[in-house]
């Protein structure tokens, strides 16, 4: 399990990914497996240099892996003590085949009005703007039409809600806003 902490982004990167397949696919017997990769993997995305140009990838993968086992096989972990940690790692901006897991997650969470992640009285939904806006800015799902129509919808939903859209719209720049509006229009 210490393949993720090795120097080689490759090998991180690989690592990182086989922990993903485990935790989607192992199912039930790999559960205390998962519950202790979870701190390995969070050391290796806490890096000061964890998004550096040759690091981005092993550590969008090993977002993608905590996203997984929070998903599928999360018996083992208290999922509601990673979520906000989670949270502030999104967006994946670089790994499209990544990506749509940890989007997927999201929507998910937003979708079932998870506390955690919206936060006490809607904290959080700000901050989920922003990674919605920023995924779209980064074009990461742009095969993935079915996960970025999820996230459009969440938005749109968002905007029904003057006070909260305003302070939404407060922490994006101009930017940030023009994609956004891009991104609901196609």
């Amino acid at each position: 399990m210490t393949s993720v902490q090795v120097v080689s982004p490759e090998v991180r990167q690989a690592a990182a990914y086989g922990c993903g397949v485990m935790a989607q696919f192992g199912g039930e017997e790999y559960a205390q497996t998962c519950a202790e990769a979870l701190p390995l993997l969070v050391q290796v995305i806490s890096h000061p240099e964890s998004r550096t140009k040759e690091n981005v990838n092993p550590t969008e993968n090993c977002i993608s892996a905590v996203t997984k086992i929070c998903k599928y096989n999360s018996s083992r972990l208290n999922v509601n003590e990673v979520i906000p940690t989670w949270l502030s790692w999104l967006p994946i901006k670089e790994d499209q085949e990544e990506a749509p897991h940890a989007c997927g997650y999201l929507a998910d969470l937003v979708e079932s009005n998870n506390l955690v992640v919206l936060g006490d009285n809607n904290s959080n939904v700000p901050q989920i703007v922003r990674i919605i806006t920023e995924t779209f800015e980064s074009d990461v799902l742009e095969n993935y039409k079915d996960v970025a129509d999820r996230l459009k919808k969440i938005v749109v939903h968002v905007q029904q809600n003057p006070d909260i859209w305003n302070a939404c719209l407060a922490i994006l720049n101009e930017t940030q806003q023009q994609a956004l509006s891009k991104a609901l229009a196609s």
